[in-house]
């Protein structure tokens, strides 16, 4: 985003905030009416989606709290918003009712950043029990505040942020976020995934690719190591031997010129799915090859196996770095395309399954990821958030 647009944002955000006030002085019954609904408002990727732990967590409201009073906040020109629309009542972030709703909530649930939810980042809520759950388990790569913030300040308005575990949770107090408000009760968008116990997978000849974004990315580096993968006449040649396909999806930063040079190195059996959220993909596919994703971990829920390859590892530890040395990465790593062919292979034929230090790698991974491996991750967040609901009276 450019600074012209991110202040042209900040001051359509203000103008909205200030008639929302407005609209509460000049209606009180009104107002008084909508907070006592104790509204629960719902929100994610900058209102962009209807995706990751908010709408995991969002749908388990919906399904099994009809007593709660649940909205999702989203904008106006999304492609979700008829999917949003399906579970319940959805407020545009650009208009003054999401506002006035946000001031009065009982809850905001965000999980890319405080402006997923209308009046998140204002004091004027600050009765409001704000809950950030994050889009990810954080190991692999390290958090980089909101500009204008420092680690404190970004989270210092959130009263509880759920970890998947007390691994997670030593990598959030380096966020320096107070410890009372990390609670160990999984991540919610791991109840969705579903396909835990089935084996073998929905489809082991199916591959994911989920590169993550570089903040400081140099596009025509990523061009050349990520095309140079999707391009490689062995995997070309391994996917028409197996009968395999491979998925590539990736994330929004990278842009439409970016994409468009990355797609145009694909073709035949390797595809680029139009998706907003990758989960349904995960769940089906047989393996993931990432590089600092955090989508790694779910697959590793589920007992899928996962195929680092990180090609700028100097460049990414300057830049934001992770918590993990490679020996610990739950699946090998490869640091060039033409590594990553064998790997893709041996998943293929089942020939990872036997592999002494693939399995190590997982096992380990997983004690020391996850507190929980069930579906009653939604329901601990639920009763978190009612717990501080309660204190606060």
């Amino acid at each position: 985003m450019s600074l012209l647009a991110g202040l042209a944002r900040e001051a359509k955000r203000r103008l909205l905030l200030g008639r929302a006030l407005a609209w509460i002085v000049t209606h009180p019954r009104a107002a008084r009416g909508i907070r006592d609904e104790r509204a629960w408002i719902f929100g994610a990727s900058v209102g962009r989606a209807y995706v990751d732990n908010s709408a995991a967590l969002h749908r388990y409201v919906r399904r099994e709290r009809p007593d709660i009073a649940a909205y999702w906040a989203i904008d106006r020109d999304s492609a979700d918003v008829e999917a949003a629309r399906a579970l319940g009542p959805v407020l545009f972030r650009d208009s003054c009712e999401a506002w006035v709703r946000g001031l009065l909530a009982a809850v905001h649930i965000i999980s890319h950043g405080v402006h997923d939810v209308p009046a998140c980042a204002s004091r004027r809520s600050s009765r409001t029990v704000k809950v950030r759950l994050g889009h990810g388990l954080t190991a692999l790569k390290r958090t980089k505040p909101r500009r204008g913030h420092d680690n404190r300040s970004a989270n210092a308005l959130f009263d509880l942020v759920p970890v998947a575990s007390e691994f997670e949770k030593a990598h959030k107090l380096d966020w320096d976020i107070d410890p009372d408000r990390l609670v160990v009760t999984g991540l919610a968008r791991f109840d969705t995934l579903g396909a835990r116990d089935r084996d073998p997978p929905d489809d082991p000849k199916r591959t994911v690719y989920m590169p993550t974004w570089r903040d400081d990315a140099d596009p025509d580096a990523l061009q050349r190591a990520i095309g140079g993968l999707l391009a490689d006449s062995a995997l070309h040649a391994l996917l028409e031997r197996h009968d395999a396909r491979l998925d590539v999806f990736l994330h929004v930063n990278f842009g439409r010129r970016l994409r468009d040079e990355i797609a145009g190195t694909g073709g035949g059996r390797v595809r680029f799915p139009a998706l907003a959220d990758p989960q349904a993909l995960l769940a089906e596919a047989g393996l993931l090859v990432t590089d600092y994703s955090s989508v790694a971990w779910d697959m590793l829920y589920i007992d899928k196996p996962v195929v680092f390859y990180q090609f700028d590892p100097e460049r990414f530890a300057e830049a934001r770095g992770g918590y993990l040395e490679p020996d610990q990465l739950p699946g090998p790593l490869a640091r060039e395309a033409g590594a990553v062919v064998p790997l893709i292979e041996a998943c293929l034929t089942g020939a990872w399954r036997e592999d002494p230090d693939w399995s190590r790698r997982m096992s380990a991974g997983q004690r020391r990821a996850f507190a929980f491996r069930d579906e009653g991750n939604c329901e601990r967040i639920v009763a978190e958030i009612e717990r501080r609901l309660a204190a606060r009276g």
